[in-house]
Formats: structure tokens, C-alpha cells, sequence
């Protein structure tokens, strides 16, 4: 368990003149950082939001000026800390900039000790989900899982994204994976129930689908045998000759107009 205190000054008075921690370290392209993944690679066009709820869990950064001060004047003594990359992070999770936020997490998976990759990986992960690159999430998610031991708290982001993408099926699964390990948790529960519920409407809808599919081939193929039906009709009429056209004897067998 990794306290902030250990790592930040808090003794120090908060200046008049507040700093950012930006991520600033030279950092070219890495696959360690995923940049290959389309929402790391557009991250300059993503859309801003303030996390609001990493306030509960994390307490310090409920004061988000001093937070992002102390973690400015650590990093100007050590900017390659993977530690303080995820705090720096945090900070614009909170403070809702989508690029600073992924520009410090770039660096921390970077320079993480692979055991500790996991909490670059979930928060970039998180990052992405809300940006709607929900298919890069679950990528990161699932390289989470072969690092962490946290398998609830992984498996239930993992639902929501599975969500997200109308993968309903396996949304369930990884909801009643959390229950299972947590029976307490309300939430996994109730999302685990909205899932079962999403993918059998969509069996509903699918099963519906299937058959007006069929009925449009059936139409399809009734219009086709009329047309020639009319078709034939058409030539007998000319072969018969004038005097039957003239009293229009075809009338009983004159087909709709498409």
C-alpha cells in the first residue's frame, strides 16, 4: 500500500503563485505505453471531464490546488517517479484535462515496475471509456488482469465497458464474477441483473429481426413471381390481338402497380 503522504512535502506553505504537475520528461513513441491504440494516439482530440469521484477515495485531492502543488515540486525532484506520474495523473483526472492526464500515464507505464503497471492501466483505461474508445479500455483492462490481484475492482470496470459496447453476455459474466468474490457488493449485483436483462431483450430483438428478414425474402420473392406472372400476361395479351385488348377481358387478372 502506497501512502501519498510518503511521497509528497506536506509541511511546506502552499505558494501564492500555484504550479501544475505537468509530464514533461522527453518521451518518444512506446508500445509499453500503448500509443499504438487509437485513443492514446488521438488523445490531443479528446473530450474533458472532471472525475469528481476520485475525490472520495482519495481525500487529498479533495484541496486540488495543494494536491497538484505538491505533487509539482516532487516531480521537479524526481519527474521520472512512476509513483508521482500516477499522482500527476490523478490530478488531471480531477482537474479534467484527458491529454495531461494520459500524457503523465504514458510515462508511468513507461518507467513502472510491471507489478505496479496495473494502476497506470486502469486509470488509462477509465480515461478512455469515458472518451468512448471503449474498445481500447478493454484491451488495457484485460492486460491489467494478467498483473493485479484486484480481480473485483478489474472485473467490474470490465462490465462496464463490456456494457458500453452491447457486449451484454459478458458484461454478466464478470458482474457475477465481483458478487461471487463480493456478495456484498449492491452494485455488481444490480449491474449483473441490467445485464441479463439487456441481453435477453436483445435475443428478443434478434429473434424479431430474423423473422421480418425472412418475411421482406418472402415479399421479395412473391413481388418477383407477380412481375412475371404480369410479364406473361403482357405477351398473351399481344399474341391474342387487338379485339380481346379492346374489351379489356384481362381486367380479372390485371395485377397492382409496384
Amino acid at each position: 500500500v502506497f501512502r501519498i503522504e510518503q511521497y509528497l512535502n506536506h509541511k511546506r506553505p502552499i505558494p501564492t503563485k500555484i504550479n501544475q504537475p505537468f509530464c514533461t520528461s522527453e518521451f518518444l513513441f512506446s508500445m509499453k505505453s500503448y500509443d499504438h491504440l487509437k485513443g492514446v494516439s488521438e488523445r490531443k482530440f479528446l473530450p474533458n471531464k472532471s472525475e469528481d469521484g476520485l475525490v472520495n477515495p482519495i481525500p487529498q485531492v479533495k484541496n486540488l490546488t495543494e494536491f497538484g502543488q505538491r505533487v509539482y515540486w516532487a516531480l521537479q525532484k524526481n519527474e521520472t517517479s512512476w509513483i508521482l506520474l500516477n499522482f500527476a495523473a490523478i490530478y488531471w483526472r480531477v482537474a479534467g484535462n484527458s491529454y495531461e492526464a494520459i500524457e503523465c500515464l504514458r510515462r508511468a507505464l513507461d518507467v513502472s515496475p510491471r507489478i505496479h503497471k496495473d494502476l497506470a492501466l486502469v486509470s488509462l483505461a477509465n480515461i478512455l471509456h469515458q472518451s468512448k474508445y471503449s474498445l481500447d479500455a478493454a484491451i488495457l483492462m484485460h492486460s491489467a488482469l494478467e498483473i493485479t490481484n484486484d480481480y473485483d475492482i478489474i472485473y467490474f470496470t470490465l462490465g462496464n465497458i463490456y456494457g458500453a459496447l452491447g457486449q451484454y453476455d459478458l458484461a454478466d459474466i464478470c458482474f457475477k464474477y465481483v458478487y461471487e468474490l463480493q456478495p456484498d457488493f449492491e452494485a455488481a449485483r444490480l449491474r449483473m441483473h441490467a445485464a441479463r436483462c439487456e441481453h435477453k431483450m436483445n435475443l428478443i430483438l434478434n429473434k424479431d429481426q430474423n423473422v421480418l428478414n425472412k418475411n421482406d425474402e418472402d415479399e421479395k420473392k412473391e413481388d418477383e413471381e407477380l412481375s412475371i406472372r404480369k410479364q406473361i400476361i403482357e405477351e398473351h395479351k399481344k399474341e391474342i390481338g387487338y379485339p380481346l385488348n379492346k374489351y379489356n377481358i384481362y381486367n380479372a387478372f390485371e395485377l397492382p402497380e409496384n
